[in-house]
């Protein structure tokens, strides 16, 4: 601490005790905040360790993400604000309540300006944190930040969720029962884009919600995953009252290519909706069975 101290002082800061006295506990943190903001001012806090130290490596972790996003001197910023990030990942569990706060705040607008390009320049550097800690607690605070507002921060949370993969998994097939419709669809869209069976299960009881697009989402996310469980209740779903979620599950059906579904698709061509009996040929495409190549013929000859 003894150069940090004098390195402060040099900057005119008035220190009212003396290097001895400062331990953990007592170091005021604000000085740093206020005076001293480069790497020195980082490693002293990581040093300090406690609450307010954390506290004050988020506030300058957002400083520093918005900074690096201008174009003065943003070489500098982005390199402070990367030294800063692996402070925060020493930290481990305790910097997750901070970042899982900020990124709530930021999601709904609260620590920004009308420009949605500072949220995002904080959430992209705030989620590799997280995803780098990568424990199970890192893992439901971005789950619960697919709740925001901010479509840009969602956007961002998703792809990390999608990069994270399996062990993500577990934390997204709950989200789908979440109370919140945001978190409900982020969670689907994520689970069809890591194509894990496991979510399967969980996907099939969502063709029956009561949401019209989680049920049209589910149907997405099962064609993506192409397990043949849910091959009966997409057949199901092609009867949905809503053209979007009978679109969809024609298209799953199509990319699981099990023939239990031609019979059901030749009854699609003939749909109400345009759309869906475009889809519902599309599927049948995919099949080489003589039923779905006659039916083919006959809806192109009419």
């Amino acid at each position: 601490m003894k150069p940090l101290i004098t390195t402060l002082k040099n900057n005119g800061v008035q220190l009212d005790v003396s290097a001895e006295s400062l331990i953990k506990d007592t170091w005021p943190v604000e000085i740093l905040w206020n005076s001293l903001w480069d790497n020195e001012a980082i490693d002293a806090l990581v040093e300090i360790g406690n609450e307010k130290a954390i506290k004050s490596l988020v506030g300058m972790f957002w400083e520093e993400c918005r900074r690096s996003s201008g174009e003065e001197d943003g070489r500098y910023h982005y390199d402070l604000r990367e030294s800063i990030a692996e402070a925060l990942k020493k930290f481990g569990t305790q910097t997750i309540p901070k970042l899982r706060a900020k990124l709530k705040k930021i999601g709904e607008g609260c620590d920004v300006d009308s420009a949605d390009w500072s949220a995002g320049a904080f959430a992209m550097p705030a989620a590799e944190v997280l995803k780098k800690i990568g424990n199970s607690e890192a893992i439901e605070a971005l789950v619960a930040a697919l709740n925001v507002e901010n479509f840009n921060v969602r956007e961002i949370i998703e792809n990390t969720l999608r990069e994270i993969g399996t062990p993500a998994v577990e934390f997204l097939i709950l989200a789908v029962n979440s109370e919140y419709l945001r978190i409900c669809k982020s969670a689907i869209d994520v689970l069809g884009e890591i194509k894990d069976a496991t979510a399967v299960e969980s996907l099939i009881v969502a063709l029956n919600s009561r949401s019209e697009s989680i049920r049209y989402k589910s149907a997405r996310a099962l064609g993506k995953i192409k397990d043949y469980r849910a091959v009966e209740p997409l057949i199901l779903a092609l009867k949905d009252e809503v053209s979007d979620v009978r679109r969809n599950a024609a298209g799953a059906l199509g990319e699981i290519k099990d023939t239990r579904a031609i019979e059901s698709l030749i009854i699609a061509l003939n749909d109400e909706n345009g759309l869906v009996r475009k889809d519902a040929l599309t599927a049948l495409s995919q099949f080489e069975d003589e039923r779905a190549i006659t039916a083919i013929k006959k809806y192109e000859e009419n």
